[in-house]
């Protein structure tokens, strides 16, 4: 992807690797915690379904419960889980990068002034 600050690659590349944010038990947490209306994890992951759009990579995240009031909430708690655990990850892949090629330019780095001389010598 270019951006006006250079390219980038997606730490993610597949539409799959999304959804198994949906479904982390990290992501659910959050979920249970918005959720206040006595919803356990066996339950709500009966009520949420996600369904990939053909020839696509998006995804619909469809929940179910007894009013349409609880649906959204449950659907809008699914969104704000999934979210909040993808900046997670992609933050935590990101550092991980970053930190693996800081790593090798720093063993491939050759100084420009070379003997270096302190006053201790």
């Amino acid at each position: 992807m270019e951006t006006p600050y250079g390219s980038y690659t997606l730490p993610m590349h597949d539409v799959t690797e999304y959804i198994e944010l949906v479904e982390n038990p990290q992501a659910i947490q959050l979920v249970l915690k918005q959720l206040d209306n006595g919803v356990n994890r066996e339950k709500y992951l009966r009520s949420v379904d996600i369904e990939i759009l053909k020839d696509s990579s998006s995804f619909w995240i469809i929940a179910s419960a007894n009013t349409p009031e609880d649906a959204y909430q449950r659907a809008a708690a699914c969104i704000d889980g999934y979210l909040e655990i993808t900046d997670v990850v992609h933050g935590r892949m990101i550092t991980e990068y970053f930190y693996h090629t800081a790593g090798i330019d720093r063993r491939n780095w050759q100084p420009r002034f070379w003997p270096i001389r302190t006053d201790q010598e």
